[in-house]
């Protein structure tokens, strides 16, 4: 089943600006001395309301098997950017927290990250806003009495032209998708 170019143009889109950045962020914390992995883990780490995670928490954060989020951790803790803790409130818990150097790495680290994304803001907004007018386009039929010519009427009020086969291409082929959410 065909679909309109805009469908694909969005999705590349949007996968191109992943792509660009999850390279930056590759070439970025390499540079440093740690892998991608180890500072989405100090991100995990850092978010958490109290400062410090459960190694159980970490893991579902992280979608790592327990084990795995284990060894992580290991390794964090031998390059003294976090350290474990007994939990103040159960001695058995282990928490996981932030070093100083944790700290100041991720700090380090969030800065040029932001940068990045601020840079690839136009391609991820364009993407995003191209995928965004298909999924109103489909909300819009399925949740009222409306024909896709009446539809493609309200799109192009609102400056966005699209066919009313093309619409009724996305709805034939996506709501399907939305209703096993």
């Amino acid at each position: 089943m065909a679909h309109d170019p805009s469908l694909y143009e969005g999705l590349a889109g949007f996968r191109y600006a992943l792509r660009q950045f999850l390279a930056f962020s590759e070439a970025v914390t390499h540079e440093v001395g740690v892998t991608p992995q180890q500072y989405q883990a100090l991100l995990v780490i850092k978010a958490h309301r109290e400062g410090a995670i459960m190694i159980r928490e970490f893991a579902d954060q992280m979608l790592l098997q327990q084990h795995g989020a284990v060894q992580l951790i290991d390794r964090l803790v031998n390059a003294k950017l976090v350290e474990r803790r007994h939990s103040p409130t159960d001695r058995r818990s282990v928490l996981v927290a932030m070093t100083a150097n944790g700290s100041q790495l991720l700090e380090h680290l969030a800065a040029n990250h932001i940068k990045e994304l601020l840079r690839q803001e136009p391609l991820l907004a364009e993407s995003l806003k191209r995928l965004r007018k298909i999924g109103r386009c489909m909300r819009w039929y399925v949740a009222y009495p409306i024909s896709y010519r009446q539809l493609e009427e309200m799109m192009q009020e609102r400056g966005v032209e699209l066919d009313h086969s093309t619409l009724n291409r996305w709805v034939l082929r996506h709501v399907p998708l939305l209703d096993r959410e």
